[in-house]
């Protein structure tokens, strides 16, 4: 506990009218920086005895403002000031006495001038003298007298005399342990920005200490220690901040707040952003810097960290290989941490081994020897250091979907200005269980696979067949309307889809705060779908063409009349967003880009007879397309979530032939004028990362 200290200049209220202006002149003088002119206004008055003026010429010795610094020259001002009664003039020269400065080091003369400045009411002097009894300096230790004078200072607003009280009835080896007032005057002084009470405040809410464990509450209050400097707050708050407890997991943070307790000599946060700079979380992996850190947490006798640099130094990752430092290391944790006692012997075991031989063989036999001696397996590595997590998902994707062709084989007028035929599966309603696992791997990296399959639950398929080029002429003469010969329904049933995603991704940014982050991929899509097609319904018909019924005809019910197989192969590259609203919901979002697809498509034609059955049609060609996913997840725990959103698919040729395969004759090879398909709907899926 540091002792208070008065920098101020005041003006005191007993201070003669006539000297009033002066003192004023003074004070104007300070405010400019204009030292020179307050220091001879100060010293003119000083003179004539003013106290006041007497104590601001201490304090400017003491500082060394306008003057050279004097520790002598200030306890003589403060004395002539503290004889006259002035009690910030008391409680410096006391200060001077507690820190032997200016005079001899003397607790007896420091605690007389905090008594004389305390019992003025001076609230720095109340609370020196309270700790000087407490802790028995230059005086008989007394607990009483040391709550009483706390007391006195905390009542006017003292923040260390509130934390003081606390930790007296915290502690409970001189009065009675009372929590309650523990908390009262912890929370007094925490809300003045004292860092030791805040830290008192955050360990109680984070262990749940005779009060509701509260973590959101424990990082308020590790945030205030920590932005004061308080090392072991800023470590606990890194530490929350990777285990993700009443806050968002982030790395980033966590390295923020390892590395300010770092530099500040703490062992636990040096092994910690050790481990950061290992594994690449958080911060771009850096086995050099991970040396460092280890390096400095084993040299203040972290086991932990020992083991884990005479393993770098074994295996010569971050610094050269250096058998000779990777045996001292060892042995320095084995005397720390008896787990490691193995581990030793077999490194010693595998060192002789290579100072003994000297052929490849020998050498190998060694470096066995030597793998055997790993990284820290402690169980602070263990809960820290993850550098592999394995998510697995099921869900539901409640879909409609549409697939459909048209070729031009006769080469249509600019007057028909259609294709020879059109084919469109439209209304595919799915559900379609979704299987998902995800790999998130070192190095920012993840791997990920989704598998879909279901059944095409209802559908219709609309077959419309045009004028040919040479009945065209004819066409326009007699009909009206589109050019359209026959159009006919057809019930889908029987009907199946999968597909299958494959991804390589990389984190490519975290936000700050871990409120959010975008990872990008390249994968592999494979979709397969097939439709079939029963009974037949003639919806219109013209007197050109072979293949018309009369209107409203229904034939083949319940038989198969055509069969779609489609099949892609394709390239994906995409973007993948998320953002946190809080530590329970998530926004997450998929874009990606389809550049290039290969295209299979088979129709097989069953009343055709002049067909080939399997198939009676080919297309096949290259596309482009996309997908969008979007979904809100809510975190019921650390492991388990449920998303609800929504996803488009969507893919057409760009370039494509159609050819058919007659039973007889030659076959016919024609432009694929377009094939189209795409599917949306609602998506629902439980995730459990392990």
């Amino acid at each position: 506990m540091k002792i208070f200290s008065v920098f101020i200049f005041i003006l005191m209220l007993s201070v003669p009218l006539v000297h009033a202006g002066d003192t004023q002149k003074a004070l104007n003088a300070i405010s400019r920086g204009d030292y020179k002119t307050a220091f001879e206004i100060w010293l003119s008055l000083a003179k004539r005895g003013n106290n006041a003026a007497q104590f601001n010429l201490g304090l400017m010795y003491d500082k060394g403002d306008g003057v050279n610094q004097d520790f002598s020259k200030a306890v003589k001002w403060y004395r002539l000031a503290a004889i006259q009664g002035n009690a910030d003039a008391q409680l410096n020269l006391g200060l001077m006495y507690y820190n032997g400065v200016g005079v001899p080091k003397n607790y007896k003369r420091a605690a007389r001038w905090y008594l004389y400045s305390a019992r003025q009411g001076n609230l720095g002097a109340q609370f020196n003298l309270g700790w000087m009894y407490d802790k028995g300096e230059g005086v008989i230790p007394n607990y009483k007298r040391a709550l009483k004078w706390y007391k006195l200072a905390a009542k006017q607003g003292h923040g260390g005399a509130q934390y003081n009280l606390g930790l007296m009835y915290d502690n409970g080896d001189k009065i009675a342990r009372n929590f309650q007032k523990t908390l009262y005057w912890y929370l007094k002084a925490g809300k003045q920005g004292n860092a030791e009470a805040q830290f008192e405040l955050a360990k109680i809410y984070d262990q749940g200490i005779k009060t509701k464990q509260d973590s959101r509450k424990a990082i308020q209050w590790y945030k205030l220690a920590a932005k004061k400097g308080k090392r072991e707050a800023q470590f606990r708050l890194g530490r929350m901040y990777v285990q993700g407890k009443g806050i968002l997991k982030n790395y980033a943070s966590a390295a923020t707040w390892f590395r300010r307790a770092a530099v500040q000599e703490h062992p636990n946060a040096q092994f910690n952003l050790g481990l950061l700079y290992e594994s690449g979380d958080g911060v771009e992996r850096d086995s050099k810097k991970a040396a460092k850190w280890y390096l400095l947490a084993a040299e203040q006798d972290h086991g932990s960290a020992q083991a884990n640099l005479a393993w770098m130094y074994l295996n010569g990752i971050g610094v050269e290989e250096d058998l000779n430092e990777a045996e001292k290391w060892y042995r320095r944790a084995e005397k720390l941490e008896k787990r490691f006692r193995n581990k030793s012997s077999q490194f010693k075991h595998a060192k002789d081994n290579d100072l003994r031989t000297n052929t490849k063989q020998d050498s190998k036999r060694a470096i066995k020897g030597y793998k055997l001696a790993g990284p820290t397996d402690s169980k602070e590595k263990k809960r820290f250091y993850k550098s592999q997590k394995l998510s697995l998902s099921i869900g539901l994707w409640i879909s409609t979907g549409k697939t459909s062709w048209n070729h031009d084989s006769s080469g249509s007028s600019t007057v028909a200005g259609n294709p020879t035929s059109e084919l469109t599966y439209e209304d595919l309603d799915s559900n379609i269980i979704e299987l998902e696992a995800e790999l998130r791997l070192p190095r920012k990296v993840f791997l990920r696979t989704q598998f879909g399959f279901g059944a095409i639950n209802s559908g219709r398929l609309v077959n419309d067949d045009f004028v040919s080029a040479a009945g065209a002429t004819f066409f326009s003469a007699t009909q009206t309307g589109e050019h359209r010969i026959s159009r006919t329904f057809s019930d889908i049933g029987d009907d199946s889809l999968w597909y299958l995603n494959l991804d390589l991704g990389y984190t490519l940014r975290v936000s700050r705060t871990g409120q959010g982050f975008l990872r990008g991929f390249v994968g592999y899509q494979h979709w397969q779908e097939k439709a079939v097609a029963k009974g037949l319904e003639q919806i219109e018909c013209t007197s050109v063409g072979n293949f018309c019924n009369a209107v409203g005809t229904i034939s083949n019910v319940g038989e198969k009349v055509i069969t779609n197989e489609v099949r892609w192969d394709s390239l994906r590259i995409g973007l993948e967003g998320s953002h946190w609203f809080n530590r329970k919901l998530r926004f997450d979002i998929d874009l990606a880009f389809i550049p290039f697809s290969s295209l299979l498509n088979q129709d097989t034609h069953h009343l055709r007879t002049d067909l080939q059955q399997d198939p009676s049609f080919e297309m096949d060609g290259t596309g482009t397309g996309y997908n969008i996913a979007a979904s809100l997840k809510y975190q019921f725990t650390k492991g388990l979530s449920f998303s609800a959103g929504y996803k488009y698919w969507e893919i057409e040729v760009s370039d494509g032939t159609w050819k058919n395969f007659p039973v007889t004759g030659s076959q016919t090879v024609a432009t694929l004028n377009d094939l189209f398909s795409y599917r949306h709907g609602l998506t629902a899926k439980f995730e459990y990362t392990f």
